[in-house]
C-alpha cells in the first residue's frame, strides 16, 4: 500500500492577517472542542495507513501547546523518518516551547517571518517586529536543524535593499529552508506592488538566495541540500494525501474532499457522526495526469518530454519561457515568474499531441 500524507488545519488565530487567504477564527474558546472533534474526525475517516509526512497548517499551530500536538500524532502509524512540520510564529515560541514541540514528535518548524522591516510588518499588521523574529529564528537554530522561514515579496514600498537585509539575516543564521511569496491582495490592493515591480523583486531575491548556495527547487521554494520540504513535494508529485480539520482538503483514490469551511458547522456534523466534507470531486485520468504535469513543472524535477506537442513546445523554448534536459522540459526562471499566464499555453503542448 503506498504511502500517505497528513495535513492538519488549526484553525486559530489571535488575530487575522489582512492578506492571508486562509481560513482561520479568533474564537479560541472553541479549541478544546475543536480538539476532540478534529479526533473524531481522525478516528472516522484515517485507515491506519502509514504516514510519510504530517503537516500542521492554520491558522496558528503554535497557539497548541506540545502536549495536545502529542494526542494528534499519536493517531497515526508514522514512517520512522516521517516528516512532521509544524508552522508557527516568532510570537508565540520560545525555548521552552519548541524543546516541548520535539519531545512531541515535530521534527520540522515552518516560521512566519515574512520581513525583518519594521516598517514592512506594521503595514501587514503583523504582531512580531524585527527583533522577535530574530529572537524565533536563534531559537530554532539552536535547537533543530531543519526549520524554514517565509518572506513576502512585493510588498506596498518594499525595495531591493530591504529584501536582500532580511534575506542575509536569514542566511546569517544558516536558515536551511527559505520560502518567498508574492503578496497578492485581492481586498487591499494598495497593499502590494504591482506585477512589473513584484517580478523585479523577485528575481532579484532568487539570484541572491542561488548565489548563496541555495536550490531553487520550486517556483517559491529554496533549500540547502537535503533540507527540501518533503511534504509539499509529495504535493507536487501527486502523492495522495489527508487533510484534517476545518476547509482542509484530501486527495485518496482519484477523488479530491473539501471540509467545511467554518469551525462551528465542523463541530457540529462530528457531533450528528457525519463526516465534515462539504465536496467530492473525482477526478478522471486526464485531469490527474494534467494537475500532475502542471505541478511538476513548478519543481526542478522536470517532466518527460516523450508525448508533448513538440510544435508548441518549441515557441515556449524560443520564448525562453521553458528549456530542456535530459529529454524532460523544465521551467526558466522567466517561465516561473509568469507560471499562473503560460497555463493556457501548456494545456496545449499536453493535451494537443
Amino acid at each position: 500500500m503506498a504511502l500517505k500524507m497528513v495535513y492538519i488545519h488549526i484553525p486559530f488565530c489571535l488575530s487575522k492577517c489582512i492578506y492571508c487567504d486562509f481560513y482561520s477564527e479568533t474564537e479560541l474558546n472553541l479549541k478544546k472542542e475543536f480538539l476532540k472533534y478534529l479526533k473524531e474526525e481522525i478516528d472516522l475517516r484515517y485507515k491506519k495507513e502509514k504516514v510519510s509526512s504530517v503537516y500542521f497548517g492554520g491558522g496558528t499551530p503554535s497557539l497548541l501547546q506540545p502536549e495536545e500536538i502529542s494526542e494528534i500524532l499519536v493517531k497515526f502509524d508514522k514512517e520512522n523518518d516521517c516528516e512532521i512540520t509544524m508552522e508557527c510564529n516568532p510570537e508565540d515560541i520560545n525555548k521552552e516551547k519548541i524543546k516541548g514541540y520535539l519531545k512531541a514528535g515535530v521534527n520540522r518548524f515552518s516560521l512566519g517571518v515574512q520581513s525583518l522591516n519594521n516598517f514592512e510588518l506594521k503595514l501587514l499588521k503583523r504582531r512580531h517586529n524585527r527583533e522577535k523574529a530574530l529572537e524565533a529564528i536563534k531559537i530554532l537554530k539552536d535547537e533543530t536543524k531543519n526549520f524554514s522561514c517565509d518572506l513576502i515579496v512585493g510588498i506596498k514600498g518594499q525595495i531591493k535593499d530591504t529584501l536582500i537585509d532580511s534575506l542575509s539575516e536569514l542566511i546569517s543564521y544558516n536558515t536551511p529552508h527559505i520560502s518567498l511569496y508574492p503578496l497578492e491582495m485581492k481586498k487591499y490592493k494598495y497593499l502590494a506592488e504591482g506585477g512589473d515591480r513584484k517580478a523585479d523583486l523577485l528575481e532579484t531575491s532568487w539570484k541572491f538566495l542561488k548565489k548563496s548556495k541555495y536550490i531553487h527547487y520550486e517556483i517559491s521554494n529554496f533549500a540547502k541540500n537535503g533540507f527540501n520540504c518533503r511534504h509539499n513535494l509529495g504535493y507536487w508529485t501527486g502523492l495522495e494525501y489527508y487533510g484534517f480539520g476545518p476547509s482542509a482538503h484530501s486527495f485518496l483514490e482519484n477523488k479530491r474532499f473539501r471540509n467545511i469551511k467554518n469551525l462551528k458547522k465542523y463541530i457540529i456534523y462530528l457531533k450528528e457522526g457525519k463526516l465534515p466534507v462539504f465536496k467530492i470531486e473525482i477526478l478522471d485520468k486526464d485531469k490527474i495526469e494534467w494537475e500532475k504535469f502542471i505541478l511538476i513543472l513548478r519543481t526542478n524535477i522536470g517532466y518527460p518530454l516523450e508525448g508533448l506537442n513538440k510544435e508548441k513546445l518549441e515557441e515556449l523554448i524560443k520564448e525562453k519561457f521553458i528549456k530542456l534536459n535530459n529529454n524532460k522540459i523544465f521551467l526558466t526562471e522567466k517561465g516561473m515568474l509568469v507560471f499562473n499566464s503560460l497555463i493556457i499555453q501548456l494545456y496545449f503542448i499536453k493535451n494537443k499531441k
